[in-house]
């Protein structure tokens, strides 16, 4: 059992002003210009498990690509909350889902970047309030906290976490996810300055 202290997990709200959370919004949900692509499942793009659950998703910049949305640069003020001189972001994508109250269940638990063996952190954001909780599990694959959708905040974790979403049944859910290099501890000492 991980204790509460050893948990790598830290929630920051507001970390951009409510003008670039709206702004932002408009871009990626009320813009019929935002391209935004089908995948099978938001956990895991080569799954062709049972479990599978359809939605949208837009890259931003990948390991093998680079940067390769014109929308990189809209975005990147949301990892800037960490005071760093230089992120380097490994890769960064957004996922769209659906309401579907048929799905009661979480996802299929995943790590995001499972060929790295680096460390990494992940800093997911929150574009929207909606319901659909992410989970994170310990080593035992045992729920250890759970956060729900809150427009314009983050969840700053370890990448070795292993995590997943509960599909929302109300509202669309909205991410963005930064894969950023370094440890937990040394991106969560440039997000609390």
């Amino acid at each position: 059992m991980i204790s509460h202290d050893q948990i790598k997990i830290k929630v920051f709200k507001n970390v951009i002003d409510k003008q670039k959370q709206e702004e932002l919004k408009t871009l990626m949900l009320e813009n019929r210009i935002f391209p935004w692509y089908f995948i099978k499942n938001v956990s895991d793009s080569k799954s062709d498990s049972k479990q599978a659950r359809p939605g949208m998703q837009h890259e931003f910049c990948s390991i093998k690509k680079g940067i390769n949305s014109k929308y990189f640069n809209d975005v990147t003020c949301i990892v800037n909350f960490m005071k760093k001189d230089k992120i380097e972001v490994l890769r960064t994508n957004s996922f769209l889902q659906f309401p579907n109250p048929f799905l009661k269940s979480y996802d299929t638990p995943h790590y995001d970047l499972p060929q790295i063996k680096e460390k990494y952190t992940v800093f997911l954001y929150y574009l929207i309030s909606s319901d659909g909780d992410t989970i994170f599990f310990d080593k035992n694959k045992k729920i250890i906290k759970k956060v729900t959708p809150e427009q314009g905040t983050a969840v700053l974790f370890d990448g070795s976490y292993l995590h997943t979403a509960y599909q929302p049944y109300k509202n669309i859910r909205c991410v963005i996810n930064f894969n950023i290099t370094g440890t937990y501890e040394e991106n969560l000492k440039y997000a609390n300055s």
